[in-house]
């Protein structure tokens, strides 16, 4: 300590000296201060530009009339099949006209979407009927669908995806997972596992003999 009094008497004696340094010791944290906030000012008003600069999709499921024939994964295709085979062996009643379900993807960002994945999970239920009657027990599953080089999504533009033919199931609830990657590289994904979409045939569902 008594080279900090040697200091602080030198200083005392040279009142020039003294107050040179408490105001080298001033600027010096007042530059710092400023260098440190105009940092935090920048990268704030980077973060900002990025989101505003960003592609947004926007995730609309439907369920729509059939046009034309779809183009569907194989596996969804064969479990649909599946599901008609048994409605028409064991309850033809039931059949009934056919819907898709649908993801409509909308880009309501500023940058183009330039691939995207959709992982779909569904969770078919065969209703009590087919199940005490016939032994028909309902099942889980899953497949994914990627997108084609010329299926971007430019900003404001949609497209629609066709996911399965659901007219044939008791009940189906189908959850998703949609990755998709924009100009500025960034990776996103939104996803829905709690609620789900859900499509019954009440008839075979409900069905009382």
């Amino acid at each position: 300590m008594d080279y900090l009094k040697a200091i602080y008497e030198t200083l005392s004696n040279n009142q020039i000296q003294f107050w040179t340094l408490i105001a080298t010791i001033s600027s010096t944290i007042l530059w710092g201060v400023y260098v440190y906030f105009t940092i935090k000012t920048f990268n704030q008003i980077k973060k900002q530009t990025d989101l505003q600069s960003r592609a947004f999709l926007l995730i609309t499921p439907r369920l729509c009339q059939i046009d034309s024939k779809p183009e569907l994964d194989s596996i969804a295709t064969n479990l649909s099949n599946k599901w008609r085979r048994i409605l028409e062996n064991n309850l033809s009643e039931a059949i009934s006209e056919n819907k898709i379900f649908e993801i409509e993807l909308t880009n309501r960002g500023k940058s183009d979407v330039i691939n995207w994945s959709i992982e779909i999970i569904a969770n078919i239920k065969e209703g009590s009927y087919l199940h005490k009657k016939f032994s028909v027990n309902g099942e889980e599953t899953k497949w994914s669908i990627a997108s084609k080089p010329e299926q971007t999504i430019a900003p404001n533009q949609a497209i629609r995806v066709p996911v399965i033919l659901v007219g044939d199931f008791p009940q189906i609830t189908l959850f998703w997972k949609i990755s998709y990657t924009d100009l500025m590289e960034g990776k996103y994904e939104i996803e829905n596992k709690i609620s789900g979409y859900s499509s019954s045939n009440v008839l075979a569902f409900n069905y009382k003999e």
